[in-house]
């Protein structure tokens, strides 16, 4: 991400991750302290599956909550998707830093299960209007 920064030829940046890259992301993006805002878009995450297993991913996720550096974070998840959960938003963090949006695409039981519904999220029109900044 520095090196894409240093090169001066953009004046924002969004950061977009998708599954388990969205734990990545949020490692990353915690400890974000560059010049450049950045707008964060996770979609399909597994933040929530996680942080049951360490407190250190509430700890990043409370970070980029806290992170002025990042002036949007835009959370897409849905219920169809049985490898993601909305992200969790840890106590004392602010709730008004995340936008949570859940996407509602219809797949049979079989989909879920076997993960199709996975990856829904790039074909998703309200994801890519996000993603190209068409909304908010």
């Amino acid at each position: 991400m520095n090196a894409v920064l240093e090169t001066g030829l953009y004046d924002r940046v969004t950061i977009l991750a998708h599954s388990f890259g969205v734990v990545i992301a949020t490692d990353l993006l915690a400890d974000y302290q560059e010049d450049h805002r950045v707008r964060y878009i996770s979609m399909g995450g597994c933040l929530k599956f996680l942080s049951c297993k360490s407190t250190e991913l509430e700890k990043e996720i409370s970070k980029c909550l806290d992170n002025e550096k990042i002036e949007a974070w835009i959370d897409f998840y849905s219920n169809q998707d049985w490898l993601c959960t909305k992200t969790p938003i840890p106590k004392k963090s602010s709730p008004e830093r995340i936008q949570h949006r859940e996407t509602r695409t219809p797949f049979s039981l079989w989909k879920q299960l076997t993960g199709e519904s996975h990856d829904h999220y790039f074909t998703n029109e309200e994801v890519l209007k996000a993603v190209l900044n068409l909304q908010n």
